[in-house]
């Protein structure tokens, strides 16, 4: 699980990168050994920067989630040759690696993140239909209230037979998402759904969802295969994908819908009068 953040986000220009330059150095001292291996950084290490058991890289500062997804595309290569253009939300250490092992050209976009070539928001995206060969959207839907919007730009900007790779915060015991799109006190945000500006925590109905906007998705389980030992070496746990393409031809679908709560339906009979 990811740390649980209690405040919001800071980022000062000048000083900023040079605490982060500064911790990374420390860290890469600090955590000296053999014991574990980044693929993101190619590094080893003597251990993770355990935040709550997200296992994060001491030098590149990569999440475990990173590593999932560098797992899944470093099995299917060929996926990498397919695509010439890629939208990315948003910048992390994976798309260091994306950008050094392919000729992609990267587009990187965020709501009001820095060092991205477009701006923008992702239920409203300034780029034509059929765009891009592939996107890949990392723990952002959770922080989006109309998601089936969002939904639906990434299919819209994606060409036809594209693929879209998106993870969020999962929980595959759980059918149905648990969601509160209007919740705006960041604890009970926090103790609801892990953080305190998501707004849904997904069940098992996100591969519902991502139909309805359009796509043929399934969830991909790359942790499949993949023995305790590597896991640790390689700091991975057992997570999902969801993988999504983009029909050639329009289809149809049917989407299970949440069932209703049943109103209660008090007797008048059973209800003391007043004293």
């Amino acid at each position: 699980m990811l740390r649980q953040m209690k405040e919001s986000y800071f980022y000062a220009p000048l000083i900023s990168p040079i605490y982060r330059e500064l911790r990374r150095r420390w860290h890469g001292r600090k955590f000296a050994g053999t014991g574990v291996e980044c693929p993101l950084c190619e590094r080893e290490f003597r251990c993770w920067v355990d935040q709550e058991g997200s296992d994060v890289c001491p030098w590149c500062e990569s999440f475990a989630r990173h590593r999932l997804l560098w797992l899944y595309l470093h099995r299917q290569t060929e996926k990498l040759g397919d695509w010439s253009n890629l939208l990315y939300f948003a910048p992390d250490p994976f798309l260091d690696w994306l950008r050094r092992r392919s000729r992609i050209n990267c587009v990187t976009t965020n709501l009001c993140g820095r060092g991205v070539d477009v701006h923008a928001d992702i239920t409203r995206l300034p780029f034509a239909a059929g765009t891009f060969d592939a996107v890949i959207c990392s723990h952002v839907l959770e922080h989006v209230p109309d998601d089936a919007r969002a939904m639906r730009e990434l299919c819209r900007v994606l060409k036809r037979g594209g693929e879209a790779l998106i993870q969020v915060p999962l929980n595959r015991a759980n059918r149905f998402t648990d969601e509160a799109p209007d919740e705006t006190d960041p604890l009970e945000r926090e103790r609801r759904f892990g953080q305190f500006d998501h707004v849904r925590r997904y069940g098992s109905d996100i591969v519902d969802r991502l139909t309805a906007a359009g796509f043929l998705a399934q969830l991909v389980s790359p942790m499949r295969e993949v023995d305790e030992a590597t896991a640790r070496r390689y700091g991975l746990f057992d997570d999902c994908i969801c993988s999504c393409r983009k029909p050639v031809a329009d289809i149809q679908v049917t989407v299970e819908a949440k069932p209703e709560l049943p109103s209660r339906v008090l007797d008048p009979a059973a209800v003391a009068a007043p004293a």
